[in-house]
């Protein structure tokens, strides 16, 4: 005890000044402050500046030295309220000040009509986020990489209801279906099942394969096998995988009825079809468009028909039983992503600029009939990452993975 007490005032003299200088202004919620704090006489050991709440599990920031007995701090705090902050050296803590911070304004959407949520926190590179929404259980399930987490959202308020923590897991795809929520990261072997009923991992499933996306219908989990050209099909009662069914070059896309699935392979532009009673495969189309020049990657199932598109590609109508194209709708240079609630079809478009690159900014959200006449067309204010296309009840829901936000369209 005395050496502890010895060390702590070696490291932290008595009668330590301590003041923290913040700028001036309103301190808001989820946005860092820049603080200073000057300690006199300066300590030995480098000081952490700790923020507490009522309610809120204590924060803790790192100081950085930018002179004798002077710190540079980044505060950031996740909620409003008053903050009480002290600088704790060694063993010691020093009392510091309190700080008002406000709540964050509302986000503004950059879709017209639609209402905006801020989800994860936003700022992810390249390369881009796919599928990291689903809808499903009455939520939004987002999927935050950086966060290595994905956060439920509630469809009716958009209010987030639930963190499901996956340490050391960079979450890529999301999908909902089959009595579970179900994530990957990119290239990951391992799929993670989620119970919406306790927002907790229920399942860590071996797949064997390094996937890219997954999918669940037609009473299945579906993961798309990329380097071993498979589609690797779980049962969800067993968590085990029952087949794997050999597929084109870069599966990307799928739809179902419930009784047949189809598959998109956007390397090669083909089209197959699984009977989900023998798992046999079927190729319907060995070429929605020239390989050198397009990539068609999404696939919906709307009015009997399938709706495929991506990168080089119009949004194209094609038979379901044939693969033959019956048609196409001119949607700008090319669609991101197709997707339907049964009564509606929806498809992003690419911007013009970000179509050579194939980076996902929209440049319109296209609602179209079943004749594939556009019936609306937004045009974002400000430019729009499309990392997630989903579709329910009458209303489209967007996640913008750069921006951090969650958008509700309604039709």
């Amino acid at each position: 005890m005395v050496l502890t007490l010895a060390l702590a005032a070696v490291l932290a003299p008595p009668h330590v000044q301590a003041t923290l200088k913040v700028p001036t202004g309103p301190a808001v919620a989820g946005r860092a402050v820049a603080a200073t704090l000057v300690l006199r006489p300066a300590p030995r050991a480098r000081p952490v500046v700790v923020a507490r709440r009522a309610g809120t599990k204590a924060r803790r920031f790192s100081a950085r030295a930018i002179g004798p007995g002077r710190y540079r701090v980044r505060l950031t705090f996740p909620s409003s309220g008053r903050w009480r902050l002290s600088a704790r050296i060694g063993a010691r803590e020093l009392k510091l000040r309190s700080l008002v911070v406000r709540p964050m304004p509302p986000p503004r959407s950059p879709l017209p009509g639609a209402t905006a949520y801020r989800v994860c926190g936003g700022a992810s590179t390249p390369p881009y986020q796919q599928y990291g929404l689903a809808i499903g259980f009455g939520s939004a399930w987002v999927g935050c990489g950086p966060q290595q987490e994905i956060q439920r959202y509630d469809l009716g308020t958009g209010r987030l209801v639930a963190h499901v923590r996956l340490p050391g897991v960079q979450v890529w795809s999301v999908t909902a279906g089959e009595g579970a929520v179900w994530a990957i990261e990119l290239g990951g072997n391992t799929a993670y099942r989620i119970n919406p009923a306790s927002n907790r991992v229920a399942a860590r499933i071996a797949l064997g394969a390094s996937v890219p996306y997954i999918w669940a219908g037609a009473g299945a989990f579906w993961a798309a096998d990329d380097p071993g050209r498979e589609l690797v099909r779980v049962d969800p009662k067993t968590n085990t995988v029952v087949a794997r069914i050999p597929s084109g070059n870069g599966t990307s896309a799928f739809t179902t009825d419930g009784t047949f699935v189809w598959v998109l392979n956007h390397r090669e532009n083909t089209l197959d079809r699984i009977d989900t009673r023998t798992n046999s495969i079927t190729r319907l189309s060995g070429g929605l468009g020239p390989a050198d020049t397009s990539a068609v990657e999404r696939i919906a199932l709307f009015g009997g028909i399938l709706w495929a598109t991506g990168r080089g590609s119009d949004l194209l109508r094609v038979s379901p039983t044939s693969g033959a194209v019956l048609g196409s709708t001119e949607i700008g240079p090319a669609g991101i992503d197709v997707v339907t609630d049964g009564s509606n079809l929806w498809a992003a478009a690419y911007d013009a600029a970000a179509e050579p690159r194939g980076d996902p900014i929209a440049g319109a959200v296209h609602r179209l009939a079943a004749d594939g006449s556009l019936l609306q067309t937004v045009t974002p204010t400000k430019r729009l990452f499309v990392n997630g296309l989903a579709a329910v009840n009458g209303q489209l829901w967007v996640f913008d993975s750069v921006a951090g936000l969650l958008l509700r369209l309604p039709a």
